[in-house]
Formats: C-alpha cells, sequence, structure tokens
C-alpha cells in the first residue's frame, strides 16, 4: 500500500511539472548552471514582435538546439509551429544565431532542420518549430505562435 501511494504521489508530481511545463534545456545550460522555464504562447505574431514579448514579459524566445527539448516541447505544442529563437541577421553574413547571447549556433550540433531546409524561399530568415519536430525558416514577416523562455535560477552541482 504504501509502494502505491509512493507512486501515486510521484506520478502527481511528474503531472504538475508537465503542467507548469518546466525542464532542463539541453546539455549546455547545465554547463552554465541555469534551468529554463519555457512557455507556449499562443498568440499569433511575427517573429520581431513574438521576441519583443518575450523579452518584456519573460527571457527571450526558446533556444531549442536538441532534439530532445524539441520533442519535450511538441508533446505541448499539438499539430502547431511555432516561433523559436533562431535567426540570421543581414548584417552577419546571414549565419544562423540563437537570440539566447551565450548560445552560439554550431551547424554540425544545432541539426534539427527540416529535409530542404533552410531553404530561403523570399528570403527567410526567422527560424519556427514546425509540426514535425523540425526547424524551418520563415519570413519574419508571417504571423504564429512563439516559445518564450524563462532562466529560473542557478544550479548548484554538489
Amino acid at each position: 500500500m504504501l509502494q502505491f501511494v509512493q507512486q501515486a504521489l510521484i506520478n502527481e508530481e511528474q503531472k504538475r511539472l508537465n503542467q507548469i511545463f518546466v525542464f532542463l534545456s539541453d546539455p549546455c545550460c547545465i554547463m552554465t548552471n541555469q534551468f529554463l522555464q519555457y512557455h507556449f504562447i499562443d498568440e499569433d505574431k511575427s517573429w520581431t514582435e513574438a521576441q519583443l514579448y518575450c523579452k518584456n514579459n519573460h527571457t527571450d524566445l526558446a533556444t531549442v538546439s536538441s532534439m530532445v527539448d524539441m520533442n519535450r516541447l511538441r508533446q505541448h505544442l499539438g499539430n502547431k509551429k511555432a516561433w523559436i529563437g533562431l535567426q540570421r541577421k543581414a548584417s552577419s553574413n546571414r549565419t544562423w544565431q540563437w537570440s539566447q547571447p551565450d548560445v552560439q549556433f554550431n551547424e554540425s550540433r544545432d541539426n534539427g532542420w527540416n529535409t530542404d531546409e533552410p531553404n530561403d524561399n523570399g528570403i527567410e530568415n526567422c527560424g519556427t518549430l514546425n509540426t514535425n519536430k523540425k526547424w524551418a525558416d520563415l519570413s519574419c514577416k508571417c504571423q504564429q505562435p512563439f516559445i518564450c523562455y524563462d532562466a529560473l535560477r542557478s544550479l548548484k552541482i554538489i
């Protein structure tokens, strides 16, 4: 009976964590000693408007640099697309970069692109997480939901 109660408590705690949508990001975040909390915002905005919203209400648009993170995010998004903090600026030789300042985009490591992406149809400079758990490039003017993150607190490793 005690084991059943303990398992029920563990299940309830897991449900609570899933509901508030808190999880560790990829190993780089463990190395930088941060917990990240992601927020799916179901409002249609351009990439720039979404980033402004995230910076005003959270920390920034989400950095999603592993398939583990993408799969976790997808479980909460259903079949919707969402802006993430991936962009290439004309002033930077049009190289992709994360909006999170301490995370560098690495083409060989950050390999979440959908087949034939990025394709730059009509100068597509902003990254989205699409419905099949992959990244795609879109015009930054497109309107769609987005994912913000909060840096919660430092992690002490003993």
